[in-house]
């Protein structure tokens, strides 16, 4: 088989996949699990922690997999 020049066909499915996973993360049922209750952790509430947690995971795994797809944008001017 010829080798591809572009990026892996795992890192594209990965890259299919974050979007997936984070919207799966962020449905109400799962994030009411974090807020039932008077959970905290050094005083900020659990469901904070959990979201804003999840957020920053979804960004850096955006920024790795920006970074391994070879994430140039095409030029508009040209």
């Amino acid at each position: 088989m010829a080798e591809e020049d572009g990026p892996s066909r795992r890192a594209r499915d990965l890259a299919i996949l974050l979007p997936v996973l984070g919207t799966v993360l962020l449905v109400p049922p799962l994030v009411g699990l974090f807020a039932r209750g008077d959970a905290r952790i050094v005083g900020v509430p659990l469901v904070v922690l959990y979201l804003f947690g999840l957020w920053l995971a979804l960004i850096v795994g955006a920024l790795l997999l920006t970074r391994r797809l070879g994430g140039t944008a095409p030029d508009a001017a040209e």
